[in-house]
């Protein structure tokens, strides 16, 4: 009944805004008293969320998955793999590991770097440069180095932030109330939309 009355992007907000609110509250605990599967599981659902907010160009939305490529070794791939088949603005999720940028490059559109990679940032970041790819570091210091995006912890909780420059450069778009949910570096006016 709710979501008759509320448009479905602001259903969709909402939704995402009272998920993002949990997770933030139980972080504490899960960092504090559990194992990567479940910190995983808990960066699965952020990537899940922010893939929600994204827009790429018309010619790539026209498919039917958004392919979430994971490039390096992570703790927990049980836990990433959690949002495999989910469906987001009618395209599946599919989760699956990637072993060079170049594949990245012509086969996802959410590049998830883990920390324990073989690969440069410097390198990832130059090589995708352009792209209509997220890219997005397992690691703080990610999106200042000219990633897309990363997670970092505050005050025990895990958050996320955001390059403008760079998902400009990729000539990708997303959507404005999300920045109220990041933090935003280059350091902007969180009014101002990505396009």
């Amino acid at each position: 009944m709710i979501k008759k009355k509320l448009s479905s992007f602001h259903y969709k907000l909402i939704v995402t805004l009272a998920v993002i609110g949990l997770i933030g509250i139980f972080t504490a605990g899960v960092y504090a008293n559990s194992g990567s599967s479940r910190e995983y599981h808990l960066k699965a659902a952020f990537l899940r969320y922010v893939a929600m907010f994204i827009e790429w160009p018309e010619n790539a939305d026209a498919r039917e998955t958004i392919n979430i490529c994971i490039l390096g070794k992570v703790p927990s791939f049980k836990g990433l793999n959690s949002i495999n088949g989910r469906v987001v603005n009618n395209h599946t999720l599919l989760v699956r590991p990637i072993y060079s940028v170049e594949s990245a490059k012509e086969q996802c559109q959410i590049l998830f770097v883990a920390k324990n990679n073989e690969f440069e940032l410097e390198q990832v970041v130059a090589q995708t440069r352009g792209f209509p790819l997220i890219t997005f570091g397992d690691m703080e210091g990610f999106a200042e180095l000219g990633g897309s995006m990363n997670f970092y912890v505050v005050n025990n909780r895990m958050a996320m932030m955001i390059n403008q420059e760079t998902v400009k450069e990729s000539k990708l778009s997303i959507h404005p109330r999300m920045l109220r949910l990041v933090t935003v570096v280059p350091d902007v006016d969180e009014t101002t939309a990505i396009n």
